[in-house]
C-alpha cells in the first residue's frame, strides 16, 4: 500500500558467501528457507558449488536460526498435509529428506532420507497437493513428477525444456499446478531446440494443492492469512 520496502532479517556474515535459495511458510507463517555457498560469480556466471555449508533456517520477524546443517544446495521445502511432516531436498546429492515437524515449537527432527531418483535429474522446487502427494520440479530432466507420501515415484510429467525450477498450485479451485522453468546456462544450441525455455507451464490435476501461508508480519500465535498460490 504505500509501495516501500523494508529488510525483515539478514543471514549473518560468514568467511564464505552466502546466499538464499528455496523457501515456503508455515501454518502460523513462520518461513522455513535454505541458504547455501554462493555460487554465482561477480559476473553471473555459475561457480560450483564447494562443500556442504548451506543451512535451513526458520525466519520470523524477531529474526532467524538454524534448525539444520549440512546442505550443498537446500530445495523443496514443503509439508504434508497434516503438517507433522516437513521436507526438503539437498539438489547437491539429490535426496529428498523428511523431517518431523513441531509447529508448536518451530522446529524439526528426525532427519530421514526420504526419496532419490536416479535418471530424473536434481530435485529443484516443490508442492504438496491434499492426497498428501509431492510433486517436485527436476532441474536437467525436463519433468516434474509426484511421489506418493511413502515415497515411490507415482507420475512423470514431461516438458518441452530441460530446466523446470519450481512448482505450486493455484487458480480457485488450487487445480492447476503451475511451473517455472529457467534458460540459464543454456546453449545457444540448447536454446534453439527449447526455445520456450524460461517461460511458465501449467497442467491440470484431479487432486487440488494445499493452500499456502503468507509470511505474518507481527505475532506467530495464530495462523497467518492463506494464499492459493506461491511460486519459489
Amino acid at each position: 500500500e504505500t509501495s516501500r520496502s523494508h529488510p525483515i532479517w539478514t543471514l549473518p556474515a560468514s568467511p564464505a558467501r552466502m546466499r538464499f535459495n528455496d523457501g515456503h511458510c508455515d501454518r502460523v507463517g513462520r518461513l522455513w528457507v535454505g541458504t547455501m555457498g554462493n555460487n554465482f560469480a561477480e559476473e553471473g556466471t555459475e561457480a560450483a558449488i564447494t562443500g556442504n555449508i548451506g543451512q535451513i533456517w526458520v525466519v520470523t520477524p524477531d529474526g532467524g536460526r538454524p534448525v539444520d546443517t549440512g546442505f550443498g544446495c537446500p530445495n523443496a521445502i514443503c509439508w504434508s498435509p497434516d503438517g507433522g511432516i516437513f521436507y526438503a531436498a539437498d539438489s547437491y546429492n539429490g535426496w529428498l529428506y523428511s523431517y518431523r515437524f513441531d509447529l508448536e515449537a518451530g522446529n524439526v527432527t528426525d532427519r530421514r532420507p526420504f526419496c532419490r531418483l536416479s535418471g530424473l535429474g536434481i530435485p529443484d522446487g516443490a508442492a504438496v497437493d491434499e492426497d498428501g502427494y509431492l510433486w517436485n520440479a527436476r532441474w536437467g530432466a525436463g519433468t516434474v513428477v509426484r511421489i506418493s507420501p511413502d515415497g515411490p515415484l507415482d507420475r512423470v510429467v514431461r516438458l518441452a525444456v530441460s530446466q523446470p525450477t519450481a512448482c505450486c498450485f493455484g487458480d480457485r479451485d488450487r487445480r492447476t499446478l503451475y511451473i517455472t522453468t529457467a534458460r540459464y546456462a543454456l546453449d545457444p544450441d540448447r536454446l534453439l531446440a527449447e526455445p520456450v525455455a524460461g517461460g511458465v507451464f501449467a497442467i491440470r490435476t484431479a487432486v487440488p494443492g494445499l493452500e499456502l501461508p503468507r509470511f505474518q508480519l507481527q505475532s506467530v500465535d495464530k495462523p497467518a492469512p492463506l494464499t492459493s498460490s506461491i511460486l519459489a
